[in-house]
């Protein structure tokens, strides 16, 4: 029993270092065709400073949000619920995805605060969400386990928990809100929840 709690300390932390190295790896990917493309744009430093921000921002929100998407689709799939043992090769990829997710909840889905874009990509991502349902800002962190319901609306600040990671082991479970329902600013609805 000590020896597989030490094994988790060890790999636990190796296996989030190599994640980093893995998303860090894909955003130069993704960083090298933005350059490129508009390094050979023959206009004025001002407007060419002007395009990059703006056009290369864009471009780059673009291709981190496909990217993430193909790293969900090929080393993902959906996710289910239950338990994973830190070592085991499905968390490691899920690690990739969830950093990935991170970068777009935190770079794309801030622009789409309120939109039904917000609503479309959560839904790309998995999520199982009605018509007519409001978010006003990025608040799951595993889409394929959210359920909510038509017409419902959930405020700012809340946190919907699908994922408890432990020493030993990560739990996933589902959080379900029914139609017509509202779900208010600092609410916190945890793992197997059904509103």
């Amino acid at each position: 029993d000590n020896r597989e709690e030490m094994k988790s300390s060890i790999v636990v932390p190796l296996m989030k270092m190599l994640v980093l190295g893995i998303v860090g790896t894909l955003l130069s990917i993704i960083l090298f065709p933005v350059f490129w493309i508009l390094s050979w744009c023959d206009i004025s430093f001002f407007f060419r400073t002007l395009l990059i921000i703006y056009s290369g921002r864009i471009l780059f929100q673009c291709l981190l949000l496909s990217t993430t998407y193909l790293v969900k689709v090929l080393l993902v799939g959906r996710v289910r619920k239950g338990s994973f043992s830190n070592s085991s090769g499905w968390l490691f990829r899920w690690m990739i995805f969830d950093y990935c997710w991170s970068l777009v909840k935190i770079i794309v889905l801030p622009y789409l605060n309120g939109t039904q874009w917000m609503i479309y990509v959560y839904r790309c991502f998995g999520a199982q969400i009605g018509d007519g349902v409001f978010i006003e800002e990025p608040c799951i962190r595993v889409p394929d386990l959210v359920c909510i319901g038509s017409n419902s609306y959930i405020s700012s600040q809340v946190s919907l928990r699908c994922v408890r990671e432990k020493p030993e082991y990560v739990v996933f479970g589902a959080v379900c809100i029914g139609e017509y329902s509202s779900v208010q600013s600092r609410s916190f609805l945890d793992m197997n929840t059904v509103v």
